[in-house]
Formats: C-alpha cells, structure tokens, sequence
C-alpha cells in the first residue's frame, strides 16, 4: 500500500472490496420476516476483491460485513479523517470455534451476534467493549457480573445458559456464549437468513396483551427464576419485555450483561443503568427493584399499555374488575408496581405467594 495512501483511501478500498466480494459470494436472498435484520453470508472461499489491500482495515476473519454495514461505516467517515482512522483501529470480535453470521442486536455496552460452532450449532454471542465505558471499572465490574451468573444458568430452567465466556485483554472486550433463543417464525429450526429472536417485547407488538391465564404463567415462571437468582445474591438490574427471550417455548432472562452481585448492585453510581419506565423511584441494584421491574413487565402484558402509562388500566373502579380473579392479579400488579418501596413485595417470595393463590382461583 502506498505510504501517501490517507485512511479514507484505505477505507473505500475496502468498502469496495466488501461490495464487490458480496456480489461475487451471495446468492438470491431467501424471503425474510418482517423482523429480519441484514444479513452476513460466510463464503467459502474470497471473491475478487481478495486482492484489494486492505492492510489495517477492519477485519472480522470468518465472518462477513452485510452491505448495509459497511454502507454504515463509509456514510460514517466520508470526509471524516479521524472517524476514518478510528475505523483502521478496530478489529472485529474473534470467537474461538465459531463463525459470526451476523449481528442481530447491539446495545450500549455491547453486540450481540448469530455464531455457529464447528459442530453446526448456533449459538448467540454477545461481545462486551472497554471502549463503551468511561473508566475501566464497570467493564471490569460487568466481567464479574458473569462469572457469577455463568455457573447459576445452567441451574436453572427460567435463566438464559451461558455455555462459555472469554476475554481479550489485548483487543478490550470480553464475551460469552449464550443458547440461542427461538425464532420468531421458525421456532427452533434456525435459519440464519431469516432467524429474528423470539422475545415477549416481539409477542406483545403483535398480541398487544396476553389473556389471564397465559400471563399468570408467565409471571409465576419468571418470579420463580428471579427467586433463584435473588437466592444466589445476584440482582438482575435489566428486567423488561425485550430482555425475556423463549427457549423451545420457555420464557427466560436474558441480557444478562448488568447481572451482579446485590452487594455490588448497591453500591453502582453509574447513571442511566436499566429503562425508562422499568426503574423504580430508588433506582436499581436491589432485589426489591427487581420485583418492580417484573411488575412493569406483567402491567404491560396485562394490560397492553406501555410501562410510563402505569397505572392506567389497574385502577380499583375499572369495569373489569368486578370478577375476582382479574382484581386480584390488578391487586398484585400495583403492588409489584408500587413507586413506594414499602408498599410493595419486600421479595419475589412474597409475590410468588400471592401469585400461587391467585392461581387456585383461576380454572385451567
């Protein structure tokens, strides 16, 4: 490469590069969900733009960027010398054992990819970068946030299992390894060009809400396994419909990236952890904020109305009301809900116990 070469040269060499070998290796796109995401085909073999120098540029070895991203990155840095030389310096995620399909989710801290294992297996990764932090101490923290919950997952049903975690210290960013959830559409015959993760977030878009009897169940399995994390001292801190994923049709936590210890949970001064409209009054790191974070998630459920809009629809004189099963799950959702932390379940045991009456009342 030449040395007068700048990094916006560099970068649409390899822009071009990725375009043309995308041509070259992709196939006719299958049909896709309304959900789907761009997709990253895995060639095996490098297309003509092989030959294009692309010394320093970003990287991700087995798996490919989708045009829509590198079209991302070149709108990015056009005209840009430094977001140019910021994209020289990055260097995609290198998972062992396993290709990246593609991304099907970021965040704040993080992204979140379709992999699959040398076995065939697909698995969902999520990558973890230092850079998304100001000091190293979250970063750090959310690390051992992990290494606590990783042995937990595998315990029980109601936890998204973590299968394996790791961690480049020289390229800052560690990952794990997570079950895949279900497709949307398919379920669990994953196809990577249409697979869009099956959560409650999705169902509730579509359904709206769930009746009585389907939302009591999710709430009894979903304090059940909140119960199981809060007995292991760990507070979940990220609790809402998007974040509850189906396994073969069970409702799990997932993105477990702010999972810690309650101890630690506590004493976080970080700002802006968790969503609007699922953070109590005293914010979160308790086990008592979690509770009220799994209200907000059964008041949407339940009621079809967005988590800011509580209690709108759990008022006493609502028609609905007058049966008694459907009061009394009122009853509990606007305890759970309580902006008040001493009005509301002092533990999940108090709502399980509560749900599990309102239970006997409600024939199958």
């Amino acid at each position: 490469m030449s040395p007068s070469t700048g990094p916006i040269q560099r970068l649409s060499q390899w822009v071009s590069a990725r375009l043309r070998r995308r041509e070259t290796d992709t196939e006719a796109s299958p049909g896709r969900s309304s959900c789907q995401h761009p997709v990253s085909s895995s060639p095996t073999a490098p297309g003509p733009a092989a030959d294009v120098e692309t010394e320093g540029l970003p990287d991700r070895g087995e798996s490919h960027s989708s045009p829509l991203e590198v079209a991302e990155v070149a709108v990015v840095v056009q005209g840009n010398e430094a977001a140019a030389e910021s994209v020289e310096d990055l260097r995609f995620p290198t998972i062992p054992n396993h290709e990246l399909l593609r991304c099907i989710g970021r965040g704040a801290y993080g992204e979140v990819w379709l992999a699959r294992n040398t076995l065939g297996a697909f698995h969902a990764v999520k990558v973890v970068h230092r850079s998304s932090f100001d000091h190293s101490a979250p970063f750090d923290r959310e690390f051992r946030g992990i290494q606590h919950y990783t042995p937990l997952s595998r315990t029980h049903h109601g936890l998204v299992r973590i299968l394996h975690v790791g961690r480049n210290k020289e390229s800052g960013y560690f990952y794990y390894v997570m079950e895949l959830g279900d497709c949307e559409v398919n379920g669990q015959n994953i196809q990577p060009e249409t697979y869009c993760a099956k959560n409650l977030a999705n169902e509730l878009d579509r359904r709206r809400q769930l009746p009585l009897r389907e939302c009591l169940r999710l709430a009894m399995e979903l304090a059940e396994a909140l119960q199981y994390l809060h007995s292991r001292q760990l507070v979940h801190r990220d609790i809402k419909p998007s974040n509850i994923i189906y396994v073969d049709g069970v409702p799990k936590f997932a993105d477990v990236g702010l999972v810690t210890h309650a101890a630690e949970g506590r004493l976080d001064t970080t700002r802006f952890l968790g969503t609007e409209g699922f953070v109590p009054p005293e914010g979160l790191g308790t086990p008592g904020a979690d509770v009220f974070s799994l209200g907000k998630v059964l008041y949407e459920a339940w009621v079809g109305q967005p988590a800011s809009a509580f209690p709108s629809g759990c008022e006493e004189d609502s028609p609905g009301n007058q049966e008694p099963a459907v009061a009394h799950f009122h009853q509990v959702i606007c305890k759970a809900c309580a902006p008040d932390s001493k009005q509301r379940y002092r533990s999940v045991m108090e709502l399980q116990r509560d749900l599990l009456q309102l239970s006997d009342q409600i024939p199958d």
